[in-house]
């Protein structure tokens, strides 16, 4: 019989003796160290950053110890781990093991004391500092949330420690030797993180000691200690835990007359019971993955089925949260030419059918794997309507949800799902939340739940007219204007009947606080927690700003005949498990639903926006105010959400993409251009969103794409472009662009690629288009193309109608767009820049002339970007230039101030950047008496030489040659998994590669593209060749391009470059030469005349120098006849 008396005193001595190791205060010291560097980082992005991104408003202190407390938790783990291990050795160490095998103790007493004082040993200090934490976090106003320090503190930690004093006492007892058996607890603990970072996510929970990632999500809407899966999760650890203590009891070489048979067989039940726990979690998780897969075959075999439409839904539904969901429905459908007999809906497999009928009686149905199959009265020709009723019970299975989606979260290795992120439930059904999700199918939707939008299953479009019951002091979210319709006990009924069309239905409902104006006819409103509307009273100041800005883009909206199609548009709080990314190939955000905005709780609702007063003190000093500062924050603020919840994106489709969507070849990147279309043009911004970027480091890329920010060179002022223009413009999408059209793009055999490809081009399509037609224009167009098509789908001959309804000839636009990969490809050449005679008022004016030349077939678009020496207005851009193909402009400019930076933006063009000019020098007293030119003329091509060679690092006579390979290879295609630019890799960092790699500059030389080869100081075994066809023998001056300095990252400083080592090789014999690109200007830069045999000559670029890095840009052969005339132009 276990004395609990003589277990606590062992417990007591064990951790009195264990706070004596200095060993114990290094961990305990390590830990405290790690806490404090982890959440110093959470509540610094908080402070700082939350306010002006949703994304960063996630890194959120309140619910730190959810999130990443596992770290240091490891620390204290590991910690265990070197306290343990001497469970029997230092009796032996220290001469106490006969005495101590004399006392009146039992085995199980003495072990168990044991690992209890060890557990509190480590215990205690863990909980000390999580004190200490919530504490400094309720001190700085961002309290942590109460219940996950219960989760952690005792289910996290606890059913650890114990598994893991179990694996290192029945090591340290079966391998007798102290330093093998350390060795044996630590490769099996090691070697069991390490295995669970390369195992499907599915099996997660076996592994998963810590319970980390068996844990809920924290929330303030659904507040919870844990949930029954993860209890029989820690369950299970515990009792393993007490099984291998168990084992190790009876290998204790001590003997205390007990049974070891018996104990050994307690042990094995308990570590059989445990194992078994924890492997049914992980085994129902599979089986219900496998199950998804087994849908999805069956309902891929169903497209193409003929179905009838669609048209109106209509009845009741009754919500008992929780508990019971009722539906009693009436489904209008209407025929089509293919007179189907049959009609077939997806519907989720956990509702029951009652009863389907019609006006003739009951029919006849089969619901089998989420396929609800009815036989009609009659076949349904076009014209011909149908009316069917349908009552259903049951709770919906989540399982059934986004069955076809092209990247399954459970399967995928433990250190790649970090899309688990954007959450995880496809629906809540609580009995103080609900979430119905359209994805669950807990509505009845036309056609299976495979490829829906494809050809062979387009969407559907249909009305409602729905009534939900729910308890009577719930709120609801649902699509369009919530109606009360009746109260009757504690139940309340909402009807939602909006006139516009839309392809699915969401409701959202539970306790909320409502927050509401009118706009325009259009009811606002806000869904918060009770406990959460602190960010809508910050910018209440704001109000009658974000009001008028509102008022005004739908104002203008509507003048172009794109009216806001429901009456009302509602922005409501989700818990952050709620799952926020759909199915199919792409994959799209959940949290845009018709007139309703999705928002995590850990985003707007509790994002510290109180920081921004404190870093703006001067924002009443700008125009409009601090009312229109906030205005602006919180555009801001939703334009950075790059998980799902952009309001922009969601208002777009709300406009068009909830009325219409595209069918035949050019449906999918149409369906992404209108989409940003309407965005621009009715919110001017722009939208983002790829589950892609969900992977093992996908914070890198927000990173860095904030370090652009700071780069004056950067491609936009806009935080969302750079992301964008990183995210997708690598050089693999710009390899598949110049191969395969848009309208042959199969989105299902790369959809990450083709997200890649429809961010770049079809932005870049949307942007030519808005610019082209101008917004007023654009507006008129999307609405010709909704009043066409609302309610059904859209072909390409759609949009050259809506086109021409507006007077807009878009064959032209389609065809170079969609229908090819050929790209224009620009330069500048002979740029003049002069000051003109004052005006008549006395203002100074300068003329800027820039001759632009289109080097490819078809025509396309660019801007010019300058900034002024004055800088008040920041970049500034001309209209849109069109050049067309094989051709030149030249482009007037004339401004008030001087000019102190000047670039080429191109749309979507071989260039691939923007790219700088260098702005001449003028003399500032010589004044021109000349009529000024504004706009753009076409000019005859200069088709006259100057008779020079150049060959740049990306031209085909550019090669690399490594000693180590034996031979030289064209820089076309190795390293298959890297992102390789015309076959090296890219380099995008401040320091230089061991092996030769590209780097772009906005200074480089290169004909579309400013590119130079870089390579990192070596011992001359990495050369880079130039290789040039010489037309005949003679002298021939060679030039070395050199780029520009920057001012940070790898050409930041001119000293790095040292001097470097230049071979000339013409077949006949060689020439060495010293280059001092330390001491040379930026530019083209004579290295003197030499005697040339005719044909090939090749300058070699060793990697040697006396600096850190060589590069390679491009070099220029000129005969000496024509040497200093004139400096070459661009070719």
């Amino acid at each position: 019989m276990m004395r609990l008396g003589m277990i606590w005193g062992l417990a007591r001595a064990e951790a009195r003796l264990t706070r004596r190791l200095v060993r114990y205060w290094l961990f305990v010291i390590l830990g405290l160290l790690l806490a404090a560097f982890q959440f110093t980082q959470f509540m610094f992005i908080y402070k700082f950053f939350s306010s002006g991104s949703a994304s960063a408003a996630t890194i959120n202190p309140r619910f730190f110890l959810a999130n990443a407390a596992g770290a240091f938790v490891l620390i204290f783990y590991v910690g265990l781990i070197f306290l343990a291990f001497e469970v029997r050795s230092r009796d032996v160490r220290e001469r106490v093991v006969e005495v101590l095998d004399a006392r009146p103790v039992s085995n199980i007493e003495l072990i168990a004391g044991r690992a209890l004082g060890l557990s509190l040993a480590v215990w205690v200090p863990l909980a000390i500092t999580v004190g200490v934490i919530a504490l400094v976090a309720w001190l700085m106003s961002v309290p942590i949330h109460g219940l996950s320090v219960v989760t952690m503190l005792f289910f996290f930690t606890i059913p650890a420690f114990i598994y893991l004093i179990g694996v290192v006492f029945l090591a340290t007892l079966l391998v007798r030797h102290r330093m093998l058996a350390f060795l044996a607890s630590i490769v099996f603990i090691v070697g069991s993180f390490i295995g669970y970072f390369f195992v499907p996510y599915w099996s997660v929970p076996a592994l998963d000691s810590l319970g980390n990632n068996t844990a809920l999500f924290p929330s303030d809407l659904l507040p919870e200690v844990i949930n029954g899966v993860g209890l029989i999760q820690r369950i299970g650890y515990t009792l393993m835990g007490l099984g291998l203590i168990g084992f190790a009891i009876v290998l204790h070489p001590r003997r205390d007359g007990g049974s070891r048979v018996k104990r050994a067989g307690v042990a094995a039940v308990l570590l059989a019971v445990g194992f078994g726990l924890t492997a049914s979690i992980a085994y129902h998780i599979r089986s219900n993955v496998d199950q998804q897969r087994a849908w999805a075959e069956i309902h891929r075999g169903r497209l193409g089925a003929a179905v009838p439409d669609l048209q109106a839904i209509r009845g009741d539904v009754d919500i008992e949260p929780g508990r019971n969901l009722a539906l009693d429905l009436e489904l209008e459908l209407a025929g089509n030419d293919a007179r189907p007999s049959k009609a077939l809906f997806a519907f989720n497999p956990g509702m029951s059918v009652i009863e389907i009928g019609s006006s003739g009686g009951s029919l006849s149905y089969t619901h089998r794997d989420g396929l609800l199959e009815i036989e009609l009265p009659a076949p349904l020709g076009s014209g011909d309507t149908s009316v069917l009723t349908l009552e259903a019970e049951g709770e919906p299975n989540q399982w059934f949800s986004y069955i076809d989606e092209a990247q399954n979260v459970w399967m995928q290795k433990a250190s790649e799902a970090q899309i688990i992120f954007l959450g995880y439930d496809p629906m809540i059904w609580d009995k103080r939340y609900v979430a119905l999700m359209p994805g669950v199918r807990w509505l009845p939707a036309t056609g299976p739940e495979y490829d829906r939008g494809g050809d062979r299953n387009p969407i559907d479009y249909y009305t409602i007219d729905l009534t939900f019951e729910m308890p009577a002091d719930w709120l609801a979210a649902g699509p369009g204007r919530r109606e009360e319709a009746g109260r009757e006990g504690d139940r309340v009924r909402y009807r939602y009947a909006p006139d516009a069309p839309l392809p699915e239905v969401c409701l959202i409902a539970s306790r909320f606080d409502s927050i509401a104006a009118e706009v325009e006819g259009v009811t606002v409103e806000a869904l918060l927690h009770p406990d959460h509307t602190s960010s809508v009273e910050f910018f209440a100041e704001a109000a009658d700003e974000i009001r008028q800005s509102l008022t005004d883009r739908l104002a203008d909206a509507a003048a172009a005949g794109l009216t806001y199609p429901y009456d009302a548009v509602t922005l409501v709080e989700i818990p952050m498990a709620l799952r926020g990314y759909g199915g199919g190939w792409r994959m799209d955000t959940t949290l845009t639903q018709p007139a309703m905005i999705l928002t995590r709780e850990n985003t707007f609702p509790t994002a510290w926006f109180e920081g921004w007063t404190r870093f703006n003190p001067n924002a009443a000093d700008r125009e409009g105010g601090v009312p229109r500062a906030k205005r602006q924050l919180v555009e801001a603020f939703f334009e950075n959400d790059f998980n799902g919840g952009n309001v922009f994106t969601a208002a777009a489709r709300s406009f068009l993409g909830y009325q219409t969507s595209g069918q035949g070849p050019e449906a999918v990147p149409m369906d992404y251009v209108l989409e940003q279309l309407t965005s621009q043009t009715v919110a001017e911004k722009k939208g983002f969103f790829s589950v892609h970027l969900f992977k093992g480091n996908f914070g890198q890329e927000f990173a860095e794409a904030g370090q652009a920010m700071q780069n004056r060179n950067r491609i936009s002022d806009s935080y969302a472009d750079v992301l964008i223009d990183r995210i997708a413009s690598t050089n693999q999408v710009w390899d598949t662009m110049s191969r395969v059209k848009l309208s042959e793009i199969d989105p299902r055999e790369d959809p990450q690629e083709t997200l890649n490809i429809l961010a770049l081009k079809g932005g870049a399509m949307a942007q030519s288009m808005l610019d082209g037609m101008g917004k007023k224009q654009a507006g008129r167009f999307l609405a010709a193309l909704r009043e066409r098509r609302s309610g059904s789908v859209y072909t390409r001959q759609d949009i050259l109608l809506a086109g021409n309804d507006v007077g807009e000839d878009l064959s032209t636009w389609l065809e170079v767009w969609i229908d090819q990969t050929e790209l224009p490809g620009f330069w500048a050449e002979d740029i003049r820049y002069y000051r003109l005679t004052d005006d008549d008022t006395g203002a100074p004016r300068y003329q800027l002339l820039v001759t632009l030349r289109n080097g490819e077939p078809p025509a396309g678009l660019v801007r010019l970007e300058y900034r002024t020496k004055e800088g008040a207005r920041g970049r500034q851009r001309t209209e849109p230039i069109t050049i067309p193909g094989n051709s030149a402009v030249e482009y007037g400019l004339v401004l008030s101030d001087p000019i102190e930076w000047l670039r080429v933006w191109p749309y979507l063009a071989l260039n691939r950047k923007p790219f700088n000019l260098t702005v001449p020098a003028f003399d500032a007293d010589r004044l021109r008496d000349e009529e000024p030119f504004n706009g753009v003329r076409e000019i005859e091509l200069d088709a006259a030489g100057d008779g020079s060679l150049v060959v740049d690092d990306l031209d085909d006579g550019f090669s690399v040659e490594v000693d180590d390979a034996g031979k030289g290879f064209r820089a076309t295609g190795a390293r298959d998994e890297e992102d390789l630019d015309a076959g090296l890799p890219a380099l995008d960092g401040a320091s230089a590669r061991a092996d030769w790699s590209r780097y772009v500059h906005p200074d480089a030389f290169g004909k579309y593209r400013r590119t130079t080869a870089v390579v990192k100081r070596g011992k001359g075994d990495k050369r880079a060749v130039f290789a040039a066809e010489i037309p005949r023998a003679g002298r021939w001056e060679l030039s070395f391009h050199l780029p520009a300095e920057q001012r940070s990252g790898l050409m930041s400083q001119r000293r790095d470059r040292g001097a470097w080592k230049l071979v000339i090789d013409d077949g006949t014999g060689t020439q060495e030469i010293d280059f001092d690109a330390e001491n040379h200007d930026s530019g083209w830069n004579s290295l003197g005349m030499f005697d040339i045999a005719g044909g090939t000559v090749r300058v070699i670029v060793s990697n040697e120098t006396a600096g850190n890095y060589v590069l390679a840009d491009a070099i220029r052969w000129t005969p000496e006849r024509r040497s200093g005339d004139q400096v070459a132009k661009a070719p």
